[in-house]
């Protein structure tokens, strides 16, 4: 926060995502010791942060992880509407097969 002189006017989100870079840095670079070592290793990965390559990469996963996550939604999806049509099913089966009259002999049998 100190490299952009305050936060005032900047969205939470980004700020956030600040937030996690410099903890993902930071977590990379715990057990060096060398100042210049740690140094080059936030600029190697800053700047395959602008590689246009590995944008384009990200953005092509990005794409590929949206197009499976609706795929596995509308499998859900009509893996439900199927167990509901089933059970709607077994249900008005019941309904027309059940008789209603009472079986006088069967109730005395199971109250025993």
């Amino acid at each position: 926060m100190r490299e952009w002189k305050g936060i005032g006017y900047f969205v939470e989100d980004f700020v956030e995502q600040a937030h996690q870079f410099r903890s993902m840095d930071e977590k990379r670079t715990l057990n060096t010791k060398d100042k210049r070592k740690k140094a080059q290793s936030h600029s190697r990965w800053e700047m395959i942060g602008y590689d246009e390559e590995v944008i384009k990469a990200g953005r092509s996963v990005q794409i590929k992880t949206e197009k499976n996550a609706k795929e596995v939604y509308h499998q859900h999806q009509k893996k439900k509407t199927e167990a509901r049509r089933i059970k709607e099913e077994k249900r008005s089966n019941c309904l027309t097969n059940v008789s209603l009259m009472a079986n006088l002999i069967e109730d005395y049998k199971m109250k025993k």
